[in-house]
């Protein structure tokens, strides 16, 4: 009884979800211009998910620690993605891709977030890890390589953005947006590929991830309630090349 007043379910209901989507793809212009996109509205009833929590020892000891999975309520998904390809020569293509991807807790308990702010009730919060906004834009350019004619040679930017994300259902903390660019020169053929590359170019130092944790480099931590955001580290500016052959 304890366990159940602490946010333990004695089982897990299936969780449901209705989607409601509408999608439209065009060929333009000799193929040269090809966009689509889809637009969706979500109902996710009883969602599935993973909590912590912490059981105090009445013996002045350690905690226990449990992790449980329990439904946490309904979510509302809805956003809008789009897709274009162009081509305005045979050289240049061009793709850029966008979303809007909307969350919303309509109803939703966690126990965890509880033990930070004495409220288990996250009702109109945002679904943690999730990028709201996001895009990715991508040019290349390609020709025949004239010194062998069963080559081309080509030149590729890669731009992406995505938004901030939150750390848990309570979102008490969230990352910044980031913004990484990539560039590549290379020659290809059929089997054979080889390239060189500078990935996130401008060194783009935005964390990929956080989420509340202990403090487990602190001897006398208690682990009564978590403590510390723990963060992903971004892969920096890397430079390579590379080699591959297809048999």
């Amino acid at each position: 009884d304890d366990l159940i007043a602490m946010g333990v379910t004695r089982g897990v209901s299936p969780e449901y979800l209705d989607n409601f989507e509408v999608g439209f793809k065009g060929r333009f212009f000799n193929d040269r211009l090809i966009v689509s996109g889809d637009v969706y509205y979500d109902i996710w009833t009883d969602k599935i998910t993973e909590q912590t929590l912490i059981i105090p020892n009445n013996s002045g000891g350690m905690p226990e620690i449990s992790w449980f999975f329990t439904n946490m309520g309904k979510v509302t998904l809805k956003g809008i993605e789009l897709d274009l390809t162009a081509r305005p020569i045979n050289a240049l293509t061009l793709t850029a891709r966008g979303a809007i991807n909307d969350t919303n807790i309509d109803e939703g308990l966690c126990s965890t977030c509880a033990q930070l702010t004495g409220s288990d009730d996250v009702s109109g919060q945002s679904l943690p890890f999730v990028s709201k906004y996001s895009a990715q834009v991508n040019a290349e350019f390609a020709q025949a390589f004239a010194p062998m004619p069963d080559y081309e040679w080509y030149l590729r930017s890669e731009l992406s953005y995505k938004s901030g994300v939150y750390e848990s259902e309570g979102n008490f903390a969230k990352t910044e947006a980031s913004t990484k660019v990539n560039f590549r020169v290379g020659l290809r053929s059929d089997n054979v590929w080889i390239e060189g590359f500078v990935t996130n170019a401008f060194n783009d130092k935005t964390y990929t991830s956080v989420q509340p944790n202990w403090d487990l480099s602190n001897p006398n931590a208690t682990f009564q309630e978590k403590d510390v955001m723990y963060v992903g580290l971004p892969q920096l500016r890397t430079w390579g090349a590379r080699i591959r052959y297809d048999f």
